[in-house]
């Protein structure tokens, strides 16, 4: 965070990294394309560049430690935007973390604040209450801070250290109406962080069959990565597209790192052999030497449904997957000899062992 300085508008959101395992933390948020998975609470450029993120693991979430004492939803946003208080910024951000006291503390750090609010918040002014027709709004000030109400198709609260009550006029579908000045540019810049949310889901990195919660993180952090990049390679005046982007960035890194890439040197027959010793089924493919079958003869099948051992062909040929150039052949039933595991696995031991020509 140290090597780049955001611009002056930013945002907090929240996105989700989509997982459907089993998870402690996992998350339900509806809104969201995928409806389950890893959340995040992030600190982005209204342009979509992600500064900061804090990973939601319930209880357990770290925040930053001199904001302890504060409220779930205010620590949250004082642990991202830490850094950047003091400097002049104007943040944006939703009714979940928006209270008039955390609006305060922004003006204190010198930091400007536009957000919605909700009405039965504390500290919001009981006049603000009346019931308004379509259009009408009304507004409320204490030295800095302005609340206004508005109706549209409903009741809409902001709070803001930046504008007045001015309203602007927009043309819509349904003719010219009026609309707060500050309702327009909190608009305005949430969807663009909302647009830049949705770019993961364009040539992401991330694989929807990963087994493992931190692979996918780790994946969804890469597609951050690039999509930083190519944000400030786009503001230094950058032509190409995203997926030309994203090419010419692999090409790069391949030609750049590929001179460092060490390679194995070829495992003797005997190296070979005595790792087949710990080696159980589930990481061997079988492949059948001839289809004439033989009684008595058993073999292993991959799939789980086939994993019992069955009559099949006179020898099979057992394929390491680690090595992919070493081949173990079964000469008979008494030489195969079975060792029971706890978790109903077998594994074979004396194998004759072949390389592949």
């Amino acid at each position: 965070m140290t090597s780049y300085v955001p611009e002056r508008d930013i945002a907090i959101v929240e996105s989700l990294i989509g997982w459907k395992g089993r998870l402690g933390w996992k998350q339900y948020i509806p809104s969201k394309r995928k409806r389950f998975g890893i959340k995040l609470f992030a600190l982005c450029e209204t342009s979509g560049y992600m500064y900061n993120f804090i990973i939601y693991t319930g209880a357990d979430t770290i925040y930053e430690a001199q904001h302890s004492q504060e409220p779930v939803t205010s620590r949250i946003v004082l642990s991202l935007v830490d850094s950047l208080l003091d400097k002049g910024y104007r943040l944006f951000i939703d009714n979940y973390y928006t209270t008039v006291d955390l609006v305060h503390k922004f003006v204190k750090r010198r930091t400007d604040c536009v957000g919605t609010i909700r009405a039965n918040g504390k500290g919001i002014p009981k006049d603000l209450q009346v019931k308004l027709s379509k259009g009408q709004s009304v507004a409320r000030y204490n030295r800095k801070i302005m609340i206004q109400k508005w109706h549209d198709k409903k009741d809409v609260l902001m709070i803001t250290t930046l504008h007045d009550k001015t309203m602007e006029k927009v043309l819509t579908k349904k003719g010219e109406i009026e609309k707060p000045t500050c309702v327009l540019e909190y608009n305005k810049k949430m969807d663009g962080v909302d647009l830049a949310d949705n770019y993961f889901h364009y040539y992401g990195t991330a694989r929807s069959r990963v087994k493992k919660y931190y692979m996918k993180m780790f994946w969804h952090f890469l597609s951050v990565t690039t999509l930083n990049s190519f944000h400030i390679y786009k503001r230094n005046g950058g032509r190409l597209k995203r997926i030309n982007f994203l090419l010419e960035l692999g090409e790069q890194i391949v030609r750049k790192y590929s001179s460092q890439i060490t390679f194995g040197t070829r495992r003797s027959r005997h190296q070979c052999h005595q790792d087949l010793l710990n080696v159980t089924f589930r990481r061997l493919y079988h492949i059948l030497r001839n289809k004439n079958q033989q009684k008595g003869v058993q073999y292993v099948l991959k799939r789980k449904s086939e994993r019992k051992a069955v009559t099949g062909a006179k020898n099979a040929i057992l394929v390491c997957v680690p090595h992919r150039v070493l081949r173990f052949s079964i000469p008979s039933n008494k030489k195969a000899k079975k060792i029971s595991m706890k978790n109903g696995m077998r594994k074979l031991v004396h194998l004759q062992c072949n390389v592949i020509s």
